[in-house]
């Protein structure tokens, strides 16, 4: 009888030639071990429905991205990294705060970042962090009231009686500043 129980008896006078073709190339029941992910002790009748149907390591197209991914990346639960974490397609939220609504594909949150009310950002006198909302109204301590609008020519001071404060401009997303970069200030109203 076969050793991988395939159900076939051998007939008396069988050469052990003969038997070992059979447990060896012929058994639809032998063991056999998958080339894409090592898996071993698969039974040859199911290799072909392994590797097309459950084979981790079959390359599948990702419905996100469209990039060939190993079907174990792809799974959702504990190794669904793909879509977890790799796939630039995935769906994020912010990452701001609770206060930012926003979510989108992960390759874009770094645009989103840039322009965020609620990101965080430096004021380029005094290095207070602010929300970017923040730093239009924000009062900066290290301006002197004596500096001039580079626009309207008047006075730091005069501009606070008046009650309109200077505007401390932060850099844009293209990497340009709103101001004139001689670190020149103008005024809310200019």
């Amino acid at each position: 009888e076969c050793n991988w129980n395939c159900g076939l008896s051998f007939p008396s006078g069988t050469s052990k030639k003969d038997k070992h073709k059979h447990r060896s190339e012929e058994c639809p029941a032998r063991p056999v071990r998958c080339e894409k992910c090592q898996t071993t002790d698969i039974k040859f009748k199911d290799l072909e429905l392994h590797e097309t149907e459950m084979c981790p390591a079959q390359l599948l197209e990702c419905d996100q991205c469209h990039l060939q991914v190993e079907r174990k990346k792809l799974e959702l639960g504990a190794q669904g990294e793909h879509k977890l974490n790799e796939c630039e397609q995935r769906i994020v939220r912010c990452q701001n705060g609770d206060e930012c609504t926003w979510s989108g594909p992960w390759q874009t949150c770094n645009m989103h970042d840039e322009k965020c009310p609620f990101a965080y950002v430096e004021c380029p006198e005094c290095l207070e962090r602010l929300h970017r909302w923040e730093m239009r109204e924000h009062l900066c301590p290290l301006i002197d009231g004596a500096d001039v609008c580079i626009v309207c020519t008047e006075t730091w001071a005069e501009r606070l009686q008046k009650g309109v404060p200077p505007a401390l401009l932060i850099m844009e997303s293209n990497g340009t500043c709103r101001r004139a970069c001689g670190h020149l200030r103008m005024c809310l109203d200019c």
